[in-house]
Formats: structure tokens, C-alpha cells, sequence
């Protein structure tokens, strides 16, 4: 499983975050044709390689960036902190097993032109890969 797709899998699993902002409107990579808020977007940032072992294991870090696009700046607010505590509260082994932790990195919000608002969350994904086994981060 992908690191997105655990995002998404613990997105539609914590019901106060699902509540906010349904795991059907949290769209990889990019959306389609512009949709209402609420919404959000998970894209991969960095994948880099943090330990290889002689036996070909290795941990990867991979950063992933949510944007969160809303209406008004409190309700993104109440979405991102519903956000923050769906991962803090995960057991990531649980999501899938090759997870091996998921943090939370920077964070900021903007104000856009036509008056919605962008609030960004980056989650930083500790994942181990098996020598021989492929994993899509």
C-alpha cells in the first residue's frame, strides 16, 4: 500500500476528521475540474532513502503534503486539527505494516484571492521496505 493510500485509508477511518471532510472529497495528486470546498489534496514531496542495510532492508522517509482547501479560516482550522489528532492517535503498524511511524512537519495557511482559504499540513511517513520487495513508499 502507498503512503497516500494509508492517508486516505486513516482519513476515512477517524470519524470526527470524516465528519468535517469526507475521504471522498481528499483527491491524490491533483483534482478534477474544480470542485466545491471543502476539499483536499495529498501529493508526495521528497522519498529519500535514511538507512540501507547490508541485507537490502531499508527506511525511506517520505514527505506528503496535504493542502486543505475551505471556505472560511475556522473551519479549516477544525479540519486540520481533526487531522493532526487522526495520526496521533493511529497506531501507523495497524495501517499497514510496513509503516514504521508518521509525524507531523510544518504547517501554514493562506489566504487566496477569491477570499477561500489553503491550509497545508506536511506529514512525514517512516516507512521500512524488505530487500526484494517494491513498495510505492
Amino acid at each position: 500500500m502507498s503512503v497516500e493510500q494509508v492517508i486516505q485509508r486513516r482519513w476515512a477511518m477517524y470519524r470526527p476528521l470524516e465528519d468535517w471532510l469526507p475521504s471522498e472529497r481528499v483527491f491524490t495528486g491533483r483534482t478534477h475540474d474544480d470542485p466545491e470546498t471543502p476539499y483536499a489534496v495529498v501529493t508526495r514531496q521528497t522519498d529519500r532513502p535514511v538507512v540501507v542495510t547490508s541485507s537490502g532492508t531499508s527506511v525511506r522517509e517520505v514527505t506528503v503534503r496535504i493542502d486543505v482547501w475551505v471556505d472560511t479560516l475556522g473551519e479549516g482550522k477544525k479540519i486540520v486539527a481533526r487531522l493532526g489528532r487522526a495520526f496521533a492517535l493511529a497506531d501507523p503498524r495497524k495501517l499497514d505494516p510496513g509503516v514504521l511511524t508518521i509525524r507531523r512537519g510544518e504547517q501554514d495557511e493562506q489566504l487566496n484571492e477569491d477570499g477561500s482559504w489553503r491550509l497545508r499540513v506536511d506529514l512525514i511517513v517512516l516507512v521500512q521496505q524488505s530487500a526484494g520487495v517494491h513498495r510505492n513508499g
